[in-house]
């Protein structure tokens, strides 16, 4: 015979009515709690019900086959008032006992809405460039807010929070007039712009790598040669003398930051047939250029022409008659840096 509706979730004793706060998780309810060891009556089974067709929760036994104890899930179940039923059902006859009814009120609870963000950091201190507003987006009205950064409660009791540092954030609202409360979190992560340089490797070779180091930076970069795509490589490779810009950017929004090379490399070839291509042989995007000297020699080391990379270059003459089809040799005199350098190499004539 049922003797009660035991309510152990909150441990007093409960014949008409319960009030719990939406996002309870579970509640645990059992009858006949004095039979049997407080496994019910011997020979009997309980059925349970949750009358209210807007429950999504579940039932589930606690302690099977044993059925006088439940827990209930109330899941999404959205707020409301929510009828618990008990039966007991005797194992023989089948017949089933009295009814009996627990109301439950499922009140509202405050639910609390953060988002996840990510703070640019100056790259060397690491602190906030810009302050994060955090709303809970629950009103202020009615409520109490509790914030915490990394478990620490923080002051005050606002519906937002200005946060001044990265971490783990955790705001709990609580109703005034209900008790319920609610809890979200979100986590603050930082990035910045990067302190970077850029390097070229093996300059005159046929092609070079333009290479980036990021020295300082907490960001996720990627990089673009001048006007091309952004890539996730810091390294580039280009065949041809001039000034090149990489910009060096952060993929979360941080901003980015311009670094330029110089690039030294010289023709290989050229065929001064009278087209207007390739019709002259020079070096050019030199740093200084004014300072530089090219002086070409034949492949007996017979000074043939010294040119400046500022002029128009060789045309292939030597006293205005046309040089053969072969290989020649250059020296380049040039400063780069503020040092004086000397690079020597040859290349080919073709008519």
């Amino acid at each position: 015979m049922l003797t009660g509706l035991l309510l152990l979730s909150t441990g007093f004793v409960s014949y008409g009515q319960q009030s719990i706060c939406h996002g309870t998780a579970t509640s645990v309810y059992k009858v006949d709690a004095l039979e049997n060891g407080g496994l019910g009556t011997i020979g009997s089974v309980y059925v349970w019900t949750v009358l209210n067709t807007g429950f999504s929760g579940t039932i589930g036994y606690v302690n099977p086959p044993s059925t006088n104890q439940v827990t209930v899930n109330w899941g999404n179940t959205p707020p409301g008032t929510y009828t618990i039923q008990v039966q007991e059902k005797d194992a023989v006859s089948g017949c089933l006992g009295p009814v009996q009814q627990l109301t439950v009120d499922l009140k509202s609870a405050p639910q609390p809405n953060l988002a996840d963000t990510v703070a640019c950091v100056n790259p060397v201190t690491g602190v906030l460039v810009d302050p994060v507003l955090l709303n809970s987006g629950v009103p202020q009205a009615g409520n109490t807010f509790l914030w915490t950064l990394n478990n620490v409660p923080l002051s005050g009791n606002s519906n937002t929070l200005v946060a001044t540092q990265p971490g783990n954030y955790a705001v709990t609202v609580t109703h005034t007039a209900t008790g319920c409360s609610g809890t979200d979190t979100a986590t603050i992560g930082v990035s910045s712009v990067a302190v970077a340089y850029a390097v070229v490797k093996e300059a005159f070779e046929l092609y070079q790598a333009i290479t980036v180091t990021v020295t300082q930076g907490s960001g996720d970069y990627e990089y673009q040669l001048n006007d091309g795509p952004f890539q996730s490589e810091p390294v580039f490779y280009v065949n041809k003398s001039g000034s090149y810009t990489i910009n060096v950017r952060d993929t979360r929004g941080c901003g980015e930051v311009p670094l330029k090379v110089n690039v030294l490399n010289y023709p290989r070839y050229f065929t001064p047939n009278g087209d207007s291509y390739h019709d002259t042989w020079n070096i050019t995007g030199l740093p200084n250029p004014e300072k530089a000297k090219i002086t070409i020699f034949d492949r007996y080391g017979k000074v043939i022409k010294q040119i400046s990379p500022k002029g128009r270059g060789w045309d292939g003459t030597y006293n205005g008659n046309p040089l053969p089809s072969t290989d020649y040799w250059f020296v380049l005199d040039y400063y780069e840096d503020g040092v004086q350098k000397e690079f020597k190499a040859h290349f080919s004539m073709k008519r």
